[in-house]
């Protein structure tokens, strides 16, 4: 994940507008069609959103993928937002530095009002 472009504050039931560059540093695509997942964590309080993302068209090189996000209308204060590939059990690691939690990687905060 080279970049994730998204608002640092909305108020609860916003729509968030998310722009990711994502560089596939590998030789090939991957194989399984994995759902990218976002979400907003504040400790145990989750939301999850499976984007439409095909994962299987992500080539090597540069993929610049652009979803959006509805924020709950009961989320309220400062909260982490993640992505990851995962199906189950099964998770693909982004090759990052990034922050890691159970194979999704924190892009940043976002602020609820």
């Amino acid at each position: 994940l080279r970049r994730a472009d998204f608002p640092s504050s909305a108020k609860a039931g916003d729509v968030l507008h998310l722009g990711f560059w994502i560089e596939n540093v590998g030789v090939a695509p991957i194989y399984h069609k994995y759902p990218f997942i976002v979400r907003i964590r504040r400790g145990e309080e989750c939301y999850e959103n499976e984007t439409d993302a095909d994962v299987t068209e992500w080539l090597p090189g540069d993929v610049i993928y652009d979803t959006t996000f509805t924020l709950p209308e009961n989320a309220k204060g400062e909260y982490l937002l993640e992505v990851g590939l995962k199906k189950g059990n099964e998770t693909v690691y982004f090759a990052t530095e990034a922050e890691e939690n159970n194979g999704f990687i924190t892009v940043g905060l976002v602020d609820i009002g």
